[in-house]
């Protein structure tokens, strides 16, 4: 398993975000992942400001990647570690099971990392409130995973978690436990720098970060939805009636 003490590291453009709601911090990389090469890339992310110990259920991991052609998210590999240097497994070759050691071929995610409580705005196509999938079986989704193609991937996931190395045999995925969660961020102070150790472990098509980030907001509750659409539809009223008023 390789360790961030011997891996080539790059800190991107940071930008930040502050409401009395919320808190990002995004990283805008847009750098290619060396194909077939375990030692893949650290991206550094600074965190300051945050004045509450981390909550979990506050607190998501968003990824973009573009792939060429060929590029399959089965390749993947990455992991988070936090300014105390915990480590959190937020993708190991997705799809990869005992009966396939390729994984799976879609090209591009999309994706927000979040183990948190489950969002009542998860609904399947028949209404049904869903819990979150483990990142690993994202083609089994009961939400996203019939929307998935070859084109990319996009939706909210649970981090796979298991600590292995991406090499490892087809076994070892369907017997490791996932114990390293986003849990294990859990009462840490935030701020700080993280990193982010991405690799692309397969050889047969490239992969380029376009961009992560850290978001220490709480999913929405449904009445917090209505009141967001709510300010919006006021504002954009305000605004056409200053138009007229101006006209």
């Amino acid at each position: 398993m390789k360790t961030i003490s011997n891996m080539v590291f790059i800190t991107g453009l940071i930008g930040f975000t502050a409401t009395a709601s919320a808190q990002v911090f995004s990283s805008y990389a847009n750098t290619s992942i060396p194909d077939g090469d375990e030692n893949g890339y650290v991206f550094n992310l600074d965190v300051s400001g945050v004045a509450t110990t981390l909550d979990t259920n506050k607190f998501k991991v968003n990824l973009v990647f573009e792939g060429d052609p060929i590029a399959g998210s089965g390749d993947l590999y990455a992991y988070l570690r936090s300014p105390d240097g915990k480590i959190a497994v937020l993708l190991n070759r997705p799809g990869v099971t005992l009966s396939d050691g390729i994984g799976y071929q879609d090209n591009g995610l999309n994706v927000t990392i979040y183990d948190g409580a489950n969002d009542p705005n998860h609904k399947d196509a028949t209404g049904t409130v869903q819990a979150f999938t483990d990142i690993h079986y994202y083609h089994d989704d009961p939400v996203y995973g019939s929307s998935v193609g070859e084109q990319g991937v996009t939706g909210i996931f649970k981090s796979d978690g298991r600590f292995i190395d991406p090499l490892d045999l087809q076994t070892s995925f369907a017997t490791t436990t996932r114990d390293n969660t986003l849990q294990v961020f859990q009462g840490i102070d935030p701020n700080g720098t993280w990193n982010l150790f991405v690799a692309d472990v397969a050889s047969g098509g490239s992969s380029k970060l376009v961009s992560f980030g850290l978001d220490f907001t709480a999913i929405p509750e449904p009445q917090e939805y209505a009141m967001a659409i709510g300010l919006g539809l006021m504002g954009f009223a305000l605004y056409r009636r200053r138009l007229l008023k101006n006209a």
